[in-house]
């Protein structure tokens, strides 16, 4: 399973965030899985920190305007259907998903608009995860409080991929029930 979170940053421990993709992995494990690819900011300390192996994120910057993230968006959409993987010599987070029977996106408050580039990346795992045929998990998640009109499809989009999504409060789960296609895949955790 790869466990994407907001993990792994060489100077800064993200608290809540390690927490959930901490929760995500001991869940993960009580139920039998040992097999755990970690997305990281640094994949070198999510190794260090969780034991586990780990590949980049697939970068999307919080400098970038929205024009930048949708055309690296439709940039990866180019290279997966050309079935092209990035250059270099590093596993990559598009070849663990290839490799993986499944996604979880681990919970945070990360799908809100002031980290739109949070957003985007994780949109752009739940395509690779789709392109791939790999069922996507969201885990105690928070959208918002937050989130311009502009974003909403884009958060429709990862919960609509999902199987399941976890959300944390009651906000997130009545904000994502009113954007998804089935509601009843939305659960407040």
């Amino acid at each position: 399973v790869v466990v994407v979170g907001d993990v792994g940053r060489a100077a800064f421990y993200h608290t809540g965030d390690e927490a959930m993709t901490d929760a995500a992995v001991d869940q993960l494990r009580a139920r039998g899985v040992e097999d755990i690819v970690l997305v990281a900011s640094s994949p070198k300390v999510a190794t260090q920190t969780y034991g586990l192996p780990a590949v980049p994120r697939l970068r999307f910057s919080k400098k970038w305007t929205r024009e930048r993230c949708d055309r690296r968006l439709a940039s990866l959409a180019a290279m997966l259907k050309r079935g092209e993987l990035p250059e270099g010599d590093r596993r990559t987070v598009i070849e663990a998903v290839a490799d993986a029977d499944a996604v979880l996106i681990a919970g945070g408050g990360n799908l809100r608009s002031e980290h739109r580039y949070m957003i985007y990346e994780r949109l752009a795992i739940a395509r690779v995860a789709r392109h791939y045929g790999k069922p996507v998990f969201v885990t105690s998640q928070t959208v918002g409080p937050m989130l311009d009109e502009a974003d909403e499809p884009l958060v429709k989009e990862i919960a609509d991929t999902a199987l399941l999504f976890g959300a944390r409060e009651p906000h997130t789960a009545a904000l994502v029930r009113a954007l998804v296609d089935e509601p009843a895949t939305v659960v407040q955790t």
